[in-house]
């Protein structure tokens, strides 16, 4: 059982040289959707990984989790925020998505 596994740079598959504006991170954490722990152990990005995702222009982040940060903290949604980038979470059916 994964418990607020946090998803470092090295661990990121299909890592473009050049992201798009939009990038969205699938954990396939939404299939614990309805369990007690989809909202205290989900998996989160590192502060790295946000840091090379703001210096690579993004300007939106989608995650198929509840929150882009550990549980009971706020780093990462004060990080995107403070350089305007939006933050969409709880996506669901991403596996769906064709591009990677």
């Amino acid at each position: 059982k994964t418990k607020n596994k946090e998803i470092k740079l090295k661990n990121i598959e299909n890592l473009p040289e050049k992201f798009e504006k939009i990038v969205i991170i699938k954990t396939g954490w939404n299939k614990k959707w309805g369990q007690i722990e989809y909202f205290t152990q989900n998996p989160y990005p590192s502060e790295k990984l946000i840091k090379h995702l703001i210096k690579n222009n993004v300007k939106v982040i989608g995650i198929d989790t509840p929150s882009i940060d550990n549980a009971n903290t706020d780093k990462n949604h004060k990080l995107l925020l403070k350089n305007n980038i939006y933050i969409v979470e709880n996506l669901t059916n991403t596996e769906k998505l064709v591009k990677k």
